[in-house]
């Protein structure tokens, strides 16, 4: 247990991903967290639903997280609106997949 930092244990615990714990424990005593350890640990599920919302994110190393306050970040509760926009990967998986006879054989296409 790090020497009177029972906050930051808990911390620790919850948050995950476990790297660099003497940059974490840094920046849990640079900011103060021992006094609010409660809110910045609560913080911590909303940060990995918005990170399995937007799965193109990478988790940020707890120091880094620290360091830059991210327990008092605020995420978009809904989805992104779809656009309707198709990708050009699906045009051609359409185009490919509709251009094939029974055997999945290529057959020519007339346009």
């Amino acid at each position: 247990m790090t020497d009177k930092l029972p906050g930051f244990e808990r911390f620790w615990e919850a948050y995950r991903y476990k790297l660099s714990r003497k940059d974490a424990v840094k920046a849990w005593k640079k900011h103060g967290c021992e006094d609010f350890a409660d809110q910045v640990i609560a913080a911590i599920p909303a940060y990995d639903a918005h990170l399995a919302a937007n799965t193109w994110k990478n988790k940020k190393n707890a120091a880094t997280w620290l360091n830059g306050e991210c327990w008092t970040d605020e995420y978009p509760t809904e989805q992104p609106r779809q656009t309707g926009r198709r990708s050009i990967v699906d045009v051609a998986r359409d185009y490919i997949g509709n251009s094939r006879n029974d055997f999945g054989f290529a057959q020519s296409v007339k346009h």
